[in-house]
């Protein structure tokens, strides 16, 4: 309790107890995703381009595009930074209030880690379907991109999006890294621990970030099963592994790492399999987390030792095998170093976590 306790007041919940922060201690790799956890998960749009054999015009275009990803804003950073584009566009144009602007869906799927597809009420009566995500996820929907249209967009994340399955044009997003991740990579790095990044962003994308952090990339363009796929390989190579991240595409990773570990990016909103949670939504949480595993776990197994060699050496003497050097006791003296030994051990864990919390000043 001890341990939890410590934990929480840095903003971390932790289900398993010493199990899951023996697992902690005994990591050899950390993986991290990189959008929402090694970066702030709050993409931008920052530049647009419409294929020039678009026939739509750019009104109705973003009532399409906001009505599409309206419902997968909801949990995905990047669905969310193209609604909030698409709706702030279609505001500009309309002058109306943006409960106004949303079109009625119909048939809407959600591709895990591609993309969306529906069809979008664009006049009364009349539906267009709407095809959004990654190249690979139009391309498998028989819809074909033109390269040369997306030539200025080099080293970018993009996202695509076709109307009527005529692909339409494509959009750049952009994340900033979190500003505490290059001192958290360092720690972990000083502690012995192996840092990698698994991310289903792009290529050049994970380059980007790589390069600012000095971590390597163990994966890129990685769905949710290749993440998983990932994991396993670490693990059937003889790692223990932590995997960090912060959403539902990390849910079959964390469920199979050692340790799965979720970052809140809205304090107490999170989505994800962890056994542990960082509610905090600050990565630096994660340092501390091993710092209290490491202690406590080393003060549990002091204590194991202490109480076996303290409760040997007691019933030994209880059964009188020290008399003949002329030690022995009494019943009522069996029955105080009986409590003596819980006592000390209590103790020992309290003073721990007044340790804990003296040396780890809450985090809010």
């Amino acid at each position: 309790m001890a341990g939890v306790d410590a934990a929480y007041a840095q903003g971390v919940l932790l289900s398993g107890g010493i199990s899951t922060m023996e697992a902690i201690q005994m990591a050899t790799h950390v993986v991290m995703d990189k959008t929402g956890t090694l970066t702030e998960g709050r993409l931008n749009v920052v530049s647009c381009h419409f294929d020039s054999g678009m026939k739509l015009n750019k009104k109705l275009c973003y009532r399409l595009l906001s009505a599409a990803e309206v419902e997968e804003a909801r949990v995905h950073p990047v669905a969310k930074a193209v609604f909030k584009w698409a709706l702030s566009g279609a505001q500009q144009v309309e002058k109306s209030t943006a409960l106004s602007m949303l079109s009625k869906t119909r048939n809407l799927t959600q591709v895990l880690g591609k993309g969306v597809k529906c069809d979008v009420e664009a006049y009364p009566g009349e539906w267009i379907s709407v095809h959004i995500g990654t190249a690979t996820f139009l391309v498998e929907n028989e819809i074909t991109i033109f390269p040369s249209s997306v030539k200025d967009f080099a080293g970018a994340s993009l996202v695509y999006f076709a109307f009527d399955k005529q692909y339409a044009g494509c959009l750049s997003v952009q994340d900033t890294i979190r500003p505490e991740a290059p001192s958290v990579v360092s720690s972990l790095l000083d502690n012995g621990l192996q840092v990698t990044m698994l991310t289903g962003d792009t290529t050049a994308e994970a380059s980007r970030i790589s390069s600012a952090l000095n971590v390597p990339v163990l994966g890129s363009r990685a769905l949710p099963s290749d993440k998983m796929q990932h994991v396993k390989d670490l693990q059937q190579s003889g790692h223990r592994v932590i995997m960090v991240g912060d959403g539902i595409n990390d849910s079959l990773a964390q469920a199979t790492a050692d340790v799965g570990i979720s970052v809140s990016l809205t304090q107490g909103c999170f989505s994800g399999a962890g056994s542990v949670v960082i509610v905090s939504g600050n990565l630096q949480s994660l340092t501390s987390l091993l710092s209290i595993s490491k202690r406590v776990v080393a003060q549990a197994r002091w204590n194991v030792q202490w109480a076996l060699l303290y409760n040997v050496f007691a019933i030994s003497l209880a059964m009188g095998l020290f008399e003949r050097w002329g030690l022995s006791i009494t019943a009522s003296m069996a029955g105080s170093m009986m409590a003596f030994s819980s006592i000390s051990v209590l103790s020992m864990s309290l003073y721990l976590r007044h340790r804990l919390q003296s040396d780890s000043p809450a985090t809010g």
